[in-house]
């Protein structure tokens, strides 16, 4: 588990938390591996809540395999996670990050989807911003349509492919709630 093992008690009370010098180092993959893991934790902790309570808001979302939901709410997150290193850290150390992550999700059984998931994340996120829209928009739309399949045809607006603005705003907020973890993690530690 990471944690800071210098005594920062007097930095803390000064607002500094593990700043600078008293910083722990770790490792870009010890790094990768605890936002892994904390995703994955936060999606087991929220997702069956959140879930329901889209089921009560919405009686026509129905998700047919929840495993499959959450993998891809994964995936969603982690791209979302990506789009921030390159504002956080030195270069090299993003490209190692990425470069990492993508690794991490290439597994045998999921590797090619997974990977043109996520540079489909990427770059429609992009594409958002250069077009001056929100980037966590298509994102979530996304996501949306890979965990309804079919059924994404219920919250068309005027049988368009726009789909209902509250519906992309709940999943939304629900995102945003997931990441943020590159800052916070550069925060407290030093990745080398």
């Amino acid at each position: 588990m990471l944690q800071c093992i210098y005594d920062t008690t007097e930095l803390n009370k000064e607002g500094f938390g593990c700043m600078g010098f008293f910083k722990k180092r770790v490792s870009v993959e010890e790094a990768v591996d605890a936002i892994n893991q904390a995703i994955i934790d936060d999606i087991r902790d929220t997702w069956k809540g959140f879930y329901s309570s889209l089921r009560e808001r919405h009686e026509n979302f129905i998700i047919d395999d929840e495993d499959y939901a959450e993998y891809e709410i994964f995936l969603a997150c982690t791209a979302l996670e990506l789009q921030s290193i390159y504002n956080i850290f030195p270069k090299s150390i993003a490209d190692r990050i990425y470069r990492i992550v993508f690794d991490t999700v290439n597994t045998e059984e999921n590797g090619e989807y997974a990977i043109n998931k996520l540079l489909n994340y990427e770059k429609n996120f992009k594409k958002a911003i250069i077009e001056v829209d929100n980037p966590l928009t298509p994102i979530t739309g996304i996501l949306v349509q890979s965990i309804l399949g079919e059924r994404i045809k219920d919250f068309r607006m005027n049988n368009s492919d726009f789909i209902s603005p509250l519906l992309i705003i709940e999943v939304m907020t629900y995102l945003t709630q997931m990441v943020g973890r590159w800052k916070k993690i550069s925060n407290v530690y030093k990745i080398v």
